[in-house]
């Protein structure tokens, strides 16, 4: 059962004894990029602090952190709310992956080429999309697009084995390369739009709560360590 009674008498907060469940919206993506640290963080400092993770699409998680059922979100895609705090934890960019005999990873990647190719993208939100494939749009370009998942981190193995294209993060990309025949390519774009950052998102309502501030410095540092080994 979720305990939540810190959150409103806004007593201190101290992580060496404090018992709590902290529910936390993650993709696929921020858990394999963050979720390890953040554990290992929380096992160090704050042995009876668990974290539930919940992953959902983006317009899912502002609704649950709005009406309390979340304490923090951390992802890619800006929350469009006035009562929901942002800070910017790490970057990363998109890369066009594909099988590493896939006649594109030799001939390499135009608009043209990259455009025509059959692919198969990323939908973690009903409003929004990826960086790249923002900057895409806004220029009037259309991918031939074949299939649409949710998760990203199955991106590599559909690629890997298709003769489909696909955009990916590329820090996902670096912990497949070692076990699948995969080829990556730069994006025909210029290198700044295919940056992303990612944030932790909060709500204005607690953001002077001593147990969320304690996350979030918690989150922040596992951003930075991110942001340093890139």
């Amino acid at each position: 059962e979720r305990i939540v009674a810190v959150f409103h008498d806004r007593k201190a907060f101290d992580p060496a004894t404090a018992e709590q469940t902290f529910h936390i919206g993650l993709s696929d993506y921020g858990a394999m990029t963050a979720l390890p640290g953040l554990i290992k963080a929380a096992q160090k400092e704050a042995p009876g602090v668990r974290l539930r993770v919940v992953q959902r699409d983006y317009e899912e998680r502002l609704q649950d952190l709005i009406e309390g059922e979340l304490d923090l979100v951390v992802g890619c895609v800006v929350l469009p709310c006035a009562s929901v705090l942002r800070e910017q934890l790490f970057t990363d960019r998109d890369v066009c992956i594909m099988r590493e005999d896939h006649p594109l990873a030799k001939e390499g990647l135009t608009y043209e080429n990259f455009l025509a190719t059959p692919s198969v993208g990323l939908s973690l939100s009903e409003t929004q999309e990826d960086a790249a494939v923002a900057y895409l749009q806004r220029k009037g370009m259309k991918r031939n697009l074949h299939h649409k998942v949710a998760h990203e981190l199955v991106m590599p193995l559909i690629l890997c084995q298709t003769d489909y294209i696909g955009i990916v993060a590329e820090r996902i990309v670096k912990d497949y390369l070692s076990h699948l025949p995969l080829a990556v390519l730069d994006l025909p774009i210029a290198p700044e739009e295919a940056e992303f950052p990612m944030s932790q998102f909060w709500t204005k309502s607690m953001d002077q709560d001593p147990a969320n501030v304690w996350l979030r410095q918690m989150v922040r540092r596992v951003g930075a360590d991110l942001e340093a080994r890139r």
